[in-house]
């Protein structure tokens, strides 16, 4: 079990402090703990952490920009997958709290960080609200730039890479404006699709190009 100790440096880590102590030891408890030793596991506050977290991206994204369903959809699904989540925590360090059966970390599936993530956001909307589990997506998933700009060239690269057997060419077109406030313009070309975009810089003309030919894409990322 966590120690008095151990749960304040894990309140301290994500930045919330729970009123019921036994959920956030709930939380961090994996099944073959408590399969071994009796009590409840985190799995049902995984599945309704996965539903809370997909509709808070999705409101994000909603939200953020004017991207078809087929954009948001896809964006949603880098943010809330396995690495990303998995990262958040070991960007936080709590992983090294989970309560396993012979609490050896080696032992548990690849899964189990990153359901940890999901875990403590049903954990912290149970015992806080909404507003904080929102509160704590935001603040953990800025690498997956859920605060900033959306990867639209990462998600184009992965796409054209799977779907389509092609990489995307991009090409500079020029570059205009004062040397101190510059504006780049880049086209980036996939097969017949072509997508202009503009930046202050070359890497946000490429993110502009690759949302802009992204649009042709639609829906049809699945």
């Amino acid at each position: 079990m966590l120690s008095k100790q151990e749960i304040n440096e894990i309140e301290n880590k994500i930045g919330y402090i729970f009123n019921d102590k036994n959920l956030l030891i709930r939380c961090f408890t994996h099944a073959s703990y408590s399969n071994e030793h009796g009590g409840e596991d985190n799995e049902r506050l995984e599945f309704f952490g996965d539903a809370i977290l997909q509709y808070v991206v999705s409101e994000i994204l909603f939200n953020k920009n004017d991207d078809d369903e087929g954009l948001m959809t896809k964006s949603r699904q880098n943010i809330v997958s396995r690495i990303p989540l998995e990262n958040a925590i070991k960007k936080l360090n709590i992983q090294k709290y989970i309560i396993s059966s012979g609490n050896n970390l080696n032992n548990l599936g690849k899964k189990s960080v990153s359901n940890l993530f999901e875990a403590l956001v049903a954990g912290i909307h149970i015992d806080g609200g909404l507003e904080n589990a929102r509160q704590f997506i935001i603040n953990t998933l800025t690498d997956c730039k859920i605060n900033d700009d959306i990867n639209y060239k990462g998600i184009l690269q992965e796409y054209t890479q799977n779907k389509l057997h092609v990489q995307p060419i991009y090409k500079l077109l020029r570059k205009s404006g004062p040397e101190h406030q510059p504006v780049f313009t880049v086209e980036v070309t996939v097969n017949e699709f072509k997508g202009v975009g503009e930046g202050s810089n070359r890497r946000k003309a490429e993110q502009s190009a690759a949302r802009e030919v992204l649009k042709n894409f639609g829906g049809k990322f699945n």
